[in-house]
């Protein structure tokens, strides 16, 4: 699947146009919306197969690790595709799966902070000016929301331990990265993803970030312990390396809240190796090893 889609920065517009297209091409694909971002735009998912019982996966985030926008886009049209063909890719059982167990995507958590990555400060419209005074025009490395909370940082799982470490940083106030909000699922976008996980009791979530060949699958004392072994089966797999997020990255995240919540199992997928943003040719490549690593967890 190398449409033009997967080799351009993935916009607003653009991903419309792809959920309409999937709506229309895919008939076992459910389309809908889970809430609005602060700008007011659509945050869709797409559900497969039995939506009571699925793993959730979820991309977009931070703005610019548009890696896993496009790899959760990509794998939920193979999946599509394979039970049109009922030829199943990566060698994994998937149909009878997905039947029984389902899979629910949300490409893009982040549309707004996608946007002013991609578009500028005008596409903020009446956030434009308080946006502008926190990036001082510079939207290059700009990963939260219109209001510049970073959405990893706003749930609520250690949410004033993650305060704490990011404040010794030196950041107090509403930015580019980091600032996790004036208190737990202060935004719009978290809310919905935790409402979301709530309606549709998800048995699993898998969050996809930008970089490092990272997995990380803990989060306190209701970690599941079968989660440690489905962790090394994706390093086997994805060749990407099994660790433990540190510092300001250890608290408030989803995986870090899904997990406090529910018990049941949540993993990090830190997708391609560079720095952030990463190079839109490099996309393709880390693909190779994501799509083996979802395929593994849409079965496990």
């Amino acid at each position: 699947m190398t449409d033009l889609f997967y080799k351009e920065y993935p916009q607003y517009t653009t991903t419309m146009a792809r959920f309409a297209r999937i709506a229309i091409r895919y008939p076992a694909a459910k389309v809908f919306s889970i809430g609005r971002s602060w700008l007011g735009r659509e945050i869709y998912a797409i559900g497969v197969g039995n939506l009571q019982s699925a793993t959730c996966i979820v991309g977009g985030t931070h703005a610019t690790e548009y890696y896993g926008v496009l790899g959760c886009f990509r794998f939920c049209e193979e999946v599509l595709e394979s039970l049109e063909s009922g030829t199943f890719p990566y060698d994994t059982p998937m149909g009878k799966a997905i039947g029984e167990r389902g899979l629910l995507f949300i490409p893009c958590l982040n549309p707004d902070g996608l946007e002013l990555w991609v578009g500028g400060v005008d596409t903020a419209g009446p956030l434009r000016t308080f946006v502008f005074a926190h990036c001082g025009g510079d939207l290059s490395h700009w990963q939260a929301n219109a209001r510049g909370v970073d959405l990893n940082h706003n749930f609520d799982a250690g949410f004033d331990i993650a305060r704490r470490q990011v404040e010794q940083t030196g950041i107090y106030l509403p930015g580019p990265t980091k600032y996790g909000g004036p208190f737990p699922f202060s935004e719009p976008e978290t809310r919905a993803l935790a409402d979301f996980c709530r309606l549709y009791a998800p048995r699993q979530v898998v969050a996809l970030h930008s970089q490092g060949e990272e997995i990380y699958y803990q989060y306190g004392p209701r970690t599941p312990k079968q989660s440690a072994l489905v962790a090394q089966m994706l390093a086997s797999v994805g060749g990407y390396r099994v660790a433990q997020p540190g510092g300001t990255a250890s608290h408030a995240g989803f995986k870090d809240w899904f997990i406090q919540e529910t018990g049941r199992p949540g993993y990090t997928l830190e997708v391609g190796l560079g720095e952030n943003p990463l190079p839109l040719d490099g996309f393709e490549g880390a693909y190779q090893k994501l799509g083996p690593m979802l395929a593994v967890l849409s079965i496990a």
